[in-house]
């Protein structure tokens, strides 16, 4: 019986820690296969047009990859395509950069006001709540890149027009869009016409 107790004792005291098996994190292994598919894909930069520009841009931004060299490339690269984007890939740059915390140079903001003006009215609710809170989360004020009431005026336009008739299914909004959209024009200091 002492025999038993022993054998007890020593199985405890010489039992190993198992380690435990790393927990599955998706963000992290889709952010491995995107800069795989990056490294691929960087030799046929030159080949993608402006929806391919938002879609990688808003990619990267989903999966949190800030590699500043695919970005500027990608934003050096979306200023030809910028005159034919619609509101969604408009919408989808602007949100991306916000989100990855890239503030484009003066004349990428440029182009961006001047070739987003005469899409503006076609923007959904959600792209203008969208853009509106990615401008002042990166302090890009349409005054400030010198299309004072021009931008201002077609972008409250398109809010109100969006407003004021029976919502399709693409203008659905969630009140939290609602609330950043209002949240973008007080700290974009923007003053609706009269």
């Amino acid at each position: 019986s002492s025999n038993s107790s022993s054998r007890g004792s020593s199985k405890s005291s010489s039992a190993r820690t198992v380690a435990t098996p790393k927990l599955y994190q998706p963000l992290k292994h889709a952010q491995k296969l995107a800069r795989r598919a990056l490294l691929l894909l960087q030799p046929l930069i030159l080949e993608v047009d402006g929806r391919g520009i938002a879609n990688v841009l808003h990619a990267l931004a989903c999966l949190e990859l800030h590699d500043t060299d695919i970005i500027d490339d990608l934003l050096y690269l979306s200023i030809e395509f910028l005159p034919t984007l619609n509101g969604q890939a408009f919408s989808n740059i602007i949100y991306a950069l916000a989100c990855l915390g890239v503030r484009p140079q003066r004349q990428w903001s440029i182009a961006f006001f001047r070739h987003s003006l005469p899409v503006l009215p076609s923007f959904s609710l959600q792209s203008l709540s969208n853009t509106m809170w990615a401008l002042a989360r990166l302090r890009l004020s349409p005054r400030a890149r010198g299309f004072n009431k021009d931008w201002d005026g077609a972008m409250f336009a398109a809010v109100q027009a969006r407003l004021s008739c029976p919502p399709s299914r693409e203008d659905l909004v969630s009140p939290q869009a609602l609330s950043n959209l209002a949240w973008a024009i007080g700290a974009l200091d923007l003053r609706p016409p009269l």
